[in-house]
Order: structure tokens, then C-alpha cells, then sequence
């Protein structure tokens, strides 16, 4: 029982540090929001890296096929 309340510490003070470090207070936020933005940016861009060629692709085969060919 002892280790989980060091464990829980440890945890406590290190979420500290970055809160503080990124101001967390300062800007009215916390760790599930920065987390879901931080997750819904990645899928937006996913999305982009997988929709923008294929879009391109079927517009003029001759410029994606430079883009996707190793050089």
C-alpha cells in the first residue's frame, strides 16, 4: 500500500510540472482537452495525408504518380 501512494505522488508531481509548464491554468484548459485536441488534430491530418493524393489522382494521374514514385 505504501508504493501506490509513492507511485501517486510521483504521478501527481510530474502532471504538476507540466501543467505548470504549459500553463494549463493561464489558459483555462486541462489534460483531456489538450489530449483530444491533440488526438483530433492527428486524425485530421491522417485524413488529409490519405484523401489529398487520392484526390489529386483523380484529377491528373501524371503529377501524383511524381509524388508517389521514390526518386
Amino acid at each position: 500500500m505504501n508504493e501506490e501512494k509513492v507511485i501517486s505522488l510521483g504521478k501527481k508531481r510530474f502532471s504538476q510540472r507540466v501543467a505548470d509548464y504549459f500553463e494549463f491554468a493561464k489558459h483555462k484548459t486541462d489534460y483531456r482537452t489538450e489530449i483530444l485536441a491533440g488526438a483530433s488534430t492527428f486524425m485530421a491530418l491522417a485524413y488529409i495525408f490519405v484523401v489529398n493524393p487520392l484526390s489529386l489522382l483523380k484529377e491528373d494521374s501524371t503529377k501524383v504518380q511524381c509524388y508517389l514514385l521514390p526518386l
